[in-house]
């Protein structure tokens, strides 16, 4: 895998995990259109969106609001959010 492929990849991971933890509407919808970007980036340059080593996956996703204070951790892949 060349560097270029890599380096997508990571902005790739960082944009969807910046997606998930985001509330704004807005801010959101513009991480979702950069996202696509990369992945079209990815695909021109021949690397993979899907199936490589460092990869972001999201399942079905609730976002409420939550009053008080929150913890937000990173184990592994996963995200994980509790309340203090």
């Amino acid at each position: 895998m060349d560097e270029i492929t890599t380096l997508l990849q990571e902005k790739l991971h960082d944009l969807e995990k910046a997606w998930v933890l985001e509330t704004s509407p807005a801010h959101k919808f513009a991480l979702g259109k950069q996202i696509e970007e990369v992945k079209a980036e990815l695909v021109a340059c021949g690397g993979q969106t899907a199936g490589s080593e460092r990869k972001t996956q999201f399942g079905n996703i609730s976002v409420g609001s939550v009053t008080g204070n929150v913890i937000i951790q990173q184990a592994g892949n996963d995200i994980v959010i509790n309340r203090k």
